[in-house]
């Protein structure tokens, strides 16, 4: 991987901001669709064989600028029967606009006959009983980071943070937060430990009853890179760690983390 990594304000799922300019690209934020799926033990081929489907569904409706970038990823830990989900879907909407035109033509999508054959349509027909869609959410990018090596392989696994912020904390306390440790993620991107770092809101549902509101997520090429990451050998970069600690504890409590492996995807570009 290059050493070459950016702050951008570009698309992801879910677009960019700094806090000096939050007032301004509000409305430019990328905002993403989430679908959380249980798959049965046994059945795993016959969903992957659906989504393959999909996938050409998405790539039209991309091509037609309906959203920029759809991915399936697969739950990696935590896992078992207990766990509510085992995939994850992503639709990701370039700024709140594009995605308020999704949803008012009623998830309109282009003329299934005319892009499967029709072995593919049987597949399609499948797509309800392959899967249990357990819940929808709705995600905004509020920051991101990102190495912008375009020859260098993309990430493959990612590991969510999720956090439950305390009473009187804002969008804005959040990220500025977060944003101490900036010099700890540039460094592991361009130490080639880390491909990109993002910060998360949700947006819906919304309600007392759903208190992890944020998310931090780190990307990586490899689970070894995921498992070998140490960002404890970058805290010299703040100066003060335990001052760092202490200011991001006061505000939010990490809640539980989730790794995902991406194992399908369709965009308009690169940016994934």
């Amino acid at each position: 991987m290059g050493k070459v990594f950016a702050i951008l304000t570009i698309t992801f799922s879910l677009t960019f901001f700094t806090i000096s300019g939050y007032g301004q690209i509000e409305q430019s934020r990328s905002i993403s669709r989430v679908d959380y799926m249980k798959v049965k033990p046994g059945h795993v081929e016959d969903y992957l064989a659906v989504e393959r489907v999909w996938k050409k569904i998405h790539q039209a409706n991309i091509k037609k600028d309906m959203y920029q970038l759809w991915t399936v990823e697969e739950v990696i830990s935590p896992s078992g029967d207990q766990y509510d989900y085992n995939y994850v879907t992503r639709i990701s909407f370039k700024d709140p606009k594009q995605y308020s035109n999704f949803i008012d033509n009623a998830f309109s999508q282009v003329d299934l006959n005319s892009i499967l054959s029709k072995e593919e349509m049987k597949i399609y027909n499948k797509t309800v009983d392959s899967r249990t869609l357990v819940k929808t959410e709705v995600w905004q990018l509020m920051d991101e980071m990102l190495d912008n090596d375009e020859e260098d392989k993309p990430w493959e696994y990612a590991k969510f943070n999720y956090f439950v912020i305390n009473e009187g904390y804002t969008p804005d306390d959040f990220v500025e937060v977060q944003s101490i440790w900036s010099p700890v993620h540039e460094a592991r991107i361009a130490d080639d430990k880390l491909e990109g770092w993002v910060v998360l809101r949700k947006l819906m549902p919304y309600g007392s009853e759903f208190k992890e509101r944020y998310a931090t997520v780190d990307h990586y090429k490899s689970i070894e890179d995921l498992m070998l990451d140490d960002p404890t050998r970058y805290f010299d970069m703040l100066g003060n760690a335990e001052e760092a600690n202490r200011k991001t504890e006061e505000g939010a409590n990490l809640a539980r983390q989730e790794i995902r492996r991406k194992i399908m995807t369709s965009s308009n570009s690169k940016t994934q």
